[in-house]
């Protein structure tokens, strides 16, 4: 075993830790008795210099396992007993710190087979971590081993094989990206920073596992929701993992300590993306006419085959056709029609013959939607009442000009369109009922009534609210050119009062003619050919599903081009102006008055840009696409628009990831994590484990729903590549121009330092407002748009209030679109933290509080670590210069802490913070406002150069200032309230609290003179 050795290491002293590392050739022995004689031993590195750069190869993997205050820790002799340890561990001996009550232990594993890359080694290193539930600090490159003269030691003699080290790396990567919350926000719509990953290692169903009780079962025999005992980790002495089952029959283990799921065969789990078409080949309903027809013979089925017979004789009716428009409803069957069919195969005039019929036989109609501007717009052309109407004003209350749209709201008609967040408050159930209910674009539809942030707490009545309406409704239709199985289990879940009623499934199956699509492997080259095709004079429709992306290509345009090209930018800040409604009213006719339309997803759907002829008016469609904010679903939604483009260029993110898409697994995260979901836990009385009901139906959709979203994200790219191609076009891959990317770079640094300066003069010019003015326009953006000028206002006052000053361009900058209240808050923290140790990771700060506590004693435990802040007086040192050498103690607490800072502080630890500590401060100092630089260099006697840095003094004093200001119009404002009238009272109370003021505040004259050992609080 090659390994390298430090002799001059004694147990954890480190004052020889900087001396070479001599490459020895061990036996396990040879290690043991190196290990009691002190010594240190790490990897082999080149040079015999220790560093993650001059990594060379790694003959063993380690693991440490340290005692928790207050949690469950591994033992030894758990260690020892455990099957892994048995089969895998070389050597096991106690650490320095190891006592009988409470055990500080090493395991080594020797490897059959070395690992020559420092990746391969982090990642096997995470999976025994992970496995172990181990310190987190030791997965790097230069980990160094500290001997212990005073050791315990096991001699085990076993090999760890490469196919073992091989499952450690995966279990690895899944273990940190369980762990990655800003996807995993992202992913759930901000609902959630905890989900499962499905594992991709599988699990043998004859395996033996071990059920709270301490009886065992093979696998494939244990029932589903059984509680288990995780075979994967080390201990689970609380059976932490459940038996689950999927949709296939499929039998898996869901741990909710490792956050993923071990399934036997993942040929058959998670979401597929042919689920849909499977539903419909393994029914009989695509045999039902064939059959009847082989009875009866053509004529005497074209006699028989009447809604009277259907409704007596079959229960599910299939209809596939192959065509470039959908046939007219000849046959209306009462109960559910669910339609998918390819976008702009005229789902608009089928609407408007279902909605004649239902007018011939005086039946009424229900239209639900989840876009105004959309939902109008359909409403519009299907001739039913919209429950909003829109006046475009000349005036405002004041009688300035104004560009506004004031909204208005309809009572509920007979024919009437309504959004699915106003569907509780515009129609009473007691009051009314409707014969036929329509949901277009249903599975957006679904995924707006699960995910939106706009429905909150009320989405589970809004569901109640929409299934009363269907369940009560004669005949039910669900249309969506990407129908897939929540709109099959949505239908299903919400059934029907009626009987007699039919599922009509009508699956057009028309592709079009084949066409290209070039997809880019850089997306700053994507930007760059942009602008080629519009210097060339072409109409442009660009999409992106960012916000962000569509207003900075808009800023490049205007900078690129100024007036010679008409832009229109269509964002959810905008979509409700009235020249923006009107231009979206009427847009295949609008647009040919533009050259580039810029749409974010707010016209993703519901909008058919497409001329007479099916004329060829937009040049070129471009899309920008990045990783965990829509599906590919909702890309080919916004890339769809345009219905013949001439060319279409398109960058998608290839970011890949592997969160569970399983709704049975699903399930089980929403009851844990979801604050709205825990309703529908059911808690095991025996073992306490949290399963979902099985009888909660929106559960059951939200899982669904959520599953398909998954499923699209994990992997985005690759997922809409085959989607185009099933729909008969090719996707051309273009490779990355060094020329063009950089170019395109340039472009867009450019367009977002021009936005950023043109709304600081937005602002800064803007008509200040008092508090009542700001009231008043928060209540109208509510249900309107504001205007540039009001909206510019708007934040003048959110800056001045927040500051206590006059606007200018700093406050601005600073105010960072309202992200510095959550700097000053952290800041305000260390204040409150003046004296004694920090109390983070003590049982009572986890009894006071929650996230913001935690947070604030962890930065407080890292800036005192790194000697920035004094632990005593809770002072920052402003002139105290420190270097990347000082700051190994914060680099280790860093690593030790990496799941909490991560999780508490959203901040990513950085992989070489080891390194390059300085740049880890600075993330972390970001948080509170603070910044610090680099003052001077000085080279080492070994021919480096040390960094010093320092706090600046003009960032602390900035913080400081705000904090003052606004304690002190706070205490002017109690004042006022407590005392409407100046007295004696007043001024006395007004004295006590200036003297305590200064007293816990004292002025910064230490700072001004600038003395070496000077403080800023």
């Amino acid at each position: 075993m090659h390994i390298s050795v430090n002799t001059q290491v004694i147990n954890k002293n480190k004052t020889g830790i900087a001396q070479a590392w001599n490459t020895v050739d061990f036996s396990i022995d040879d290690l043991v008795n190196h290990v009691r004689e002190g010594h240190a031993f790490s990897y082999v590195y080149r040079d015999s210099k220790r560093h993650s750069d001059n990594f060379e190869r790694a003959d063993y993997l380690m693991v440490d396992i340290d005692h928790k205050e207050g949690k469950p820790s591994l033992q030894i002799d758990d260690a020892r007993d455990s099957a892994f340890v048995k089969q895998y561990g070389g050597v096991i001996y106690t650490t320095c710190s190891h006592t009988d009550d409470k055990h500080h232990f090493r395991i080594v594993f020797e490897l059959e087979e070395p690992i020559l890359d420092p990746l391969a080694l982090m990642e096997a290193s995470n999976g025994l971590i992970q496995k172990f539930q181990a310190d987190e600090a030791c997965k790097d490159a230069a980990r160094i081993s500290f001997g212990n003269s005073n050791a315990k030691v096991w001699v085990l003699g076993n090999k760890l094989p490469a196919t073992v080290v091989t499952e450690l790396r995966i279990e690895g990567r899944e273990w940190v990206q369980s762990r990655n919350k800003d996807v995993i926000r992202a992913t759930s719509r901000g609902r959630s920073d905890n989900m499962t990953v499905h594992s991709s290692l599988t699990l043998s169903p004859d395996m033996e596992i071990q059920l709270p009780n301490g009886t065992w079962t093979a696998l494939k025999f244990a029932p589903k929701g059984a509680a288990t005992h995780c075979p994967k980790h080390i201990p689970d002495r609380n059976a932490s993992a459940v038996v689950v089952k999927n949709r296939y029959g499929i039998n898996g283990i869901h741990c909710s300590t490792c956050s993923r799921t071990y399934w036997t065969d993942r040929g058959q789990i998670g979401f597929k993306e042919n689920a849909f078409d499977e539903v419909v080949e393994q029914c009989d309903i695509n045999r039902v006419v064939p059959r009847f027809a082989e009875v009866f013979g053509e004529d005497e089925f074209s006699k028989h085959a009447t809604t009277d017979f259907i409704e007596k004789h079959v229960d599910q009716f299939s209809v596939r056709t192959n065509s470039r428009f959908l046939p007219s409803p000849k046959i209306s069957l009462p109960g559910t029609t669910i339609i998918k069919s390819p976008k702009g195969s005229g789902k608009t005039e089928y609407l408007k013959q279902v909605i004649q019929n239902a007018r011939e036989n005086n039946q009424s109609v229900l239209i639900v939607g989840h876009r105004v501007a959309l939902l109008k717009s359909m409403a519009d052309r299907l001739g039913v009442t919209c429950y909003v109407q829109e006046e475009r004003l000349e005036y405002d209350e004041d009688g300035s000009p104004t560009d506004r749209v004031e909204r208005t709201y309809v009572s509920p008609a007979s024919y009437y369109a309504v959004c699915l967040d106003s569907l509780q408050r515009r129609i009473d159930t007691q009051e009314r009922r409707y014969d036929v209910v329509i949901i277009d674009e249903v599975e957006q539809v679904l995924s707006h009534l699960v995910s939106s942030s706009t429905l909150g707490v009320r989405r589970e009545g809004v569901y109640n609210t929409l299934r009363y309406f269907l369940r009560n409704a004669s005949y039910r239709y669900l249309l969506d050119a990407d129908a897939h199985l929540p709109t099959l289990r949505f239908s299903e879940l919400v059934g029907t009062v009626h009987e007699q009623q039919t599922t009509t499934l009508v699956v057009n199956e028309y592709v079009a003619e084949e066409r290209e699509v070039r997809l880019y492997k850089s997306e700053k080259h994507l930007i760059s050919e942009l602008f080629e095709a519009i210097s060339a004079g072409k109409r442009v429709y660009f999409c992106s599903n960012s916000r962000t992306d569509a207003l900075d290509i808009s800023e490049i345009i205007a900078q690129k081009f100024g007036e010679t090209r008409r832009v229109m930018t269509i964002t959810s800040q905008n979509s409700a102006k009235a020249n923006v409604r009107e231009f979206l009213n009427n847009i295949s006719s609008e647009f040919l008055q533009y050259d580039v339309l810029i749409g974010s997803p707010s016209i993703g759907t519901g909008i058919d840009i497409s001329f007479p002829d099916d004329a060829q008016e937009v040049d070129a469609v471009f899309g920008l696409f990045s990783a965990s904010i829509t599906t590919h679903f909702d890309i080919d939604q916004q890339l769809g628009r345009v219905r013949n483009p001439g060319e279409m260029h398109v960058w998608i993110s290839p970011e890949v990831f592997n969160f569970e898409s399983d709704p049975e697994i699903i399930k089980h995260d929403l009851v844990r994590y979801d604050d709205e979901m825990k309703r529908h836990a059911v808690i095991d009385d025996r073992t306490g484990a949290v399963t979902p009901s099985p009888d909660a139906e929106f559960l059951e959709l939200s899982a669904n729903v959520i599953g398909r979203e998954r499923f699209s994200m994990n992997r985005l790219r690759k997922n809409w590549i085959e989607y185009r191609q099933n729909q008969g076009w090719r996707v051309i891959d273009v490779e990355r121009d060094d020329l063009s990317s950089k170019a395109g770079s340039a472009l867009v640094r450019d367009a977002r330092d021009g936005r950023v300066k043109r709304e600081t003069h937005a602002i800064m010019i803007a008509e200040r407002i008092d508090d009542s003015a700001a009231a008043f326009l928060m209540r109208r953006r509510e249900r309107t748009s504001l205007a540039d000028a009001e909206q510019a206002s708007l934040e003048r006052y959110f800056i001045e209030d927040f500051f206590k000053e006059e606007v200018s361009e700093q406050l601005v900058s600073a105010f960072d679109g309202g992200r510095i209240r959550n700097r000053l808050s952290r800041f305000e923290s260390l204040l409150t933290h003046a004296s004694g140790k920090p109390t983070y990771g003590s049982e009572e700060s986890h009894r006071q509080n929650r996230d913001r506590m935690l947070g604030a004693e962890l930065l407080v435990a890292l800036f005192d670590t790194a000697g920035v802040r004094d632990a005593q007086s809770g002072l920052f040192h402003v002139n105290k210069e420190y270097t990347a050498a000082g700051l190994r103690k914060f680099a280790n607490i860093c690593l030790a802490h990496k799941n909490d800072i991560e999780n508490l502080l959203d901040v990513q630890v950085r992989g070489d913070v080891v390194a390059k500590p300085t740049q880890q401060l600075g993330d972390l100092l970001k948080l509170v406002g603070v910044e610090h630089r680099c003052v001077r260099r000085a080279r080492r006697k070994d021919g480096g150069k040390d960094y010093f840095y320092q706090l600046t003094s003009d960032s602390i004093a900035f913080m400081q200032g705000i904090y003052a200001r606004r304690r002190k119009a706070e205490e002017d404002d109690l004042m006022k309230i407590l005392f409407p009238t100046p007295g004696t009272a007043m001024a006395r109370i007004m004295t006590i609290l200036g003297e305590k003021t200064a007293a816990l505040h004292p002025a910064n004259d230490e700072h001004r003179d600038g003395d070496a050992t000077s403080s800023v609080k």
